[in-house]
């Protein structure tokens, strides 16, 4: 079950992050991502997961989501973990995130490793 508070919090570390880094963000609704970002670096489109935990072994994308995932080369999957405390803020790129795709099994499943969450 997703948990509203936890998602809205991680994309308010996600738009502070993008700030950071010289990028403006625009929420997005139904689209197949949660945030535009523009800036340095060039166009993204944002997906963000997050969780209270400190890293994330499995984390899956909705059907919408794999479908821009696998068509838009602007894609990237931000993941945020330690939500609850101190946001820490994981960007994966297109490429790397091709590379964590197991499979389909009720949902798209991407695995990820610790050192995906490395500083």
């Amino acid at each position: 079950m997703r948990n509203p508070s936890i998602e809205q919090r991680a994309i308010e570390a996600v738009k502070r992050y993008e700030a950071r880094h010289g990028r403006k963000t625009e929420r997005r609704f139904g689209v197949g991502f949660d945030l535009c970002s523009g800036g340095k670096g060039g166009h993204r489109h944002i997906e963000v997961k997050g969780t209270l935990k400190s890293t994330f072994t499995r984390r899956w994308l909705e059907a919408k989501e794999y479908k821009v995932f696998r068509a838009d080369s602007r894609f990237w999957l931000y993941l945020v973990t330690n939500v609850g405390a101190r946001p820490k803020v994981h960007v994966i790129d297109r490429q790397t995130l091709g590379r964590r795709y197991v499979g389909p099994d009720t949902k798209y499943l991407f695995k990820f490793n610790a050192e995906d969450f490395e500083a």
